[in-house]
């Protein structure tokens, strides 16, 4: 019961973090001779020389009812994947009748988004910071600068945030293969993949943002996220920053 934590001796980059069926975490030290490979039950907190990695971790009933826009809400409003607790949720208001859109807007009121996109930012800084997290380099300039002046026009117009952010993700879904925005559209279609699978697989459940976050922080546009073995790799890069 409680917050159990597992204690290592070297840097978490040292380490390869994976995961299996039955919830356990799989810590494996790269480094011979040291702290050798464990199996972790029950554990929710993993300790390294250089920092500490929250493995939470909890049962659900499962979540195939529920639109892929969940996720894609996640990845753009947050930079994360959603982990149980969050999209459980949103599955239960999805099941209560709220539409994503609706969804959307609740969740952008919250301390969540504004601690990312306080309320005290301008219209145009706002669509920086969102073009900055969400396209990064896998857009030229002009096309980032193109999107912070569409992005600016519609939120001047009197858009909400939340209906812009719905907005966003809606449009990026659509350009897989687009000449200006398929590499971002691929790059949210991993990230997607990866959180999914952080999520309903690994059943991880933190709501710490920065762990969240950390998931799929190794993402891009040409990874692999074609089998398990290659997704659970991203996933333990971005927690152990390996």
């Amino acid at each position: 019961a409680g917050t159990d934590t597992a204690t290592f001796r070297g840097q978490s980059a040292q380490y390869r973090l994976t995961g299996n069926a039955q919830g356990q975490a799989l810590v494996t030290d790269t480094l011979l001779g040291r702290d050798g490979a464990d199996s972790l039950t029950s554990v929710e907190r993993l300790e390294f020389s250089s920092s500490a990695v929250t493995v939470e971790s909890r049962s659900h009933s499962g979540f195939d009812d529920i639109p892929a826009s969940m996720y894609q809400f996640f990845i753009l409003a947050f930079g994360a994947a959603p982990g149980v607790e969050y999209l459980q949720q949103c599955a239960d208001a999805y099941r209560q009748g709220a539409d994503v859109k609706r969804i959307t807007n609740v969740f952008c009121s919250k301390s969540q988004f504004t601690d990312i996109y306080p309320t005290s930012l301008s219209n145009a800084e706002m669509a920086r910071k969102l073009v900055t997290n969400v396209v990064g380099s896998s857009a030229t300039q002009d096309a980032r600068d193109e999107a912070v002046r569409d992005i600016t026009g519609a939120l001047d117009g009197g858009l909400s945030r939340g209906d812009m952010i719905f907005t966003v993700f809606s449009n990026l879904a659509a350009l897989k293969g687009d000449a200006k925005w398929g590499g971002t559209a691929q790059l949210f279609f991993n990230q997607i993949a990866v959180a999914k699978y952080y999520t309903e697989t690994m059943n991880q459940s933190t709501t710490d943002r920065a762990t969240l976050a950390a998931a799929i922080s190794a993402v891009t546009a040409a990874s692999d996220v074609s089998t398990d073995a290659s997704i659970v790799t991203l996933i333990g890069q971005g927690l152990l920053g390996g």
